[in-house]
């Protein structure tokens, strides 16, 4: 393959800066950035990607001031971009911008307002909310873990199991 096929150069007062253009579809997308030295990456709808390629690619960040930034809209909080990034900002050296819908100047209250008719449930949590909701409801809207979920005791064995 080309390499500079996936390759963006863009020049300014002398300085020239290469990018290279990757998809992080599926887990062979890890092999398309081992062995390269970044200075920097840009993870678009991170969530959607799987952690090994952003695992390897954050590994390539050897450059010093190197930097890597990241945008998804939120799934599971179970999710291991939620896990291993969201949930450890400190270990990680990171800061947390949460934006909304209202915080984009090129959508107008209009369209605001179609996306939020749009959803409900977890999908109006993830996707108007930005939280990092669970699907739990999504075919029982009443379940409850904290209420409906309990550990069974030790010296309770049962022969059959219904649901």
């Amino acid at each position: 393959d080309n390499q500079s096929d996936n390759m963006l150069t863009i020049s300014k007062n002398g300085h020239t800066n290469f990018f290279f253009l990757f998809g992080g579809t599926n887990e062979a997308s890890q092999d398309l950035v081992q062995g390269i030295t970044a200075g920097g990456f840009f993870f678009d709808e991170v969530a959607l990607m799987p952690q090994s390629f952003v695992s390897q690619a954050t590994s390539r960040l050897s450059v010093e001031g190197s930097k890597a930034w990241f945008n998804c809209n939120p799934e599971s909080p179970y999710h291991w971009f939620k896990l291993e990034w969201i949930d450890k900002l400190a270990d990680k050296n990171a800061i947390r911008v949460h934006f909304l819908m209202k915080d984009n100047p090129s959508l107008s209250q209009n369209t605001i307002n179609r996306y939020e008719s749009m959803y409900s449930g977890v999908f109006y949590q993830r996707y108007i909310l930005g939280e990092w909701s669970v699907a739990d409801g999504v075919v029982y809207d009443n379940f409850d873990r904290k209420t409906m979920v309990v550990d069974l005791p030790a010296d309770i064995v049962f022969e059959k199991y219904w649901i």
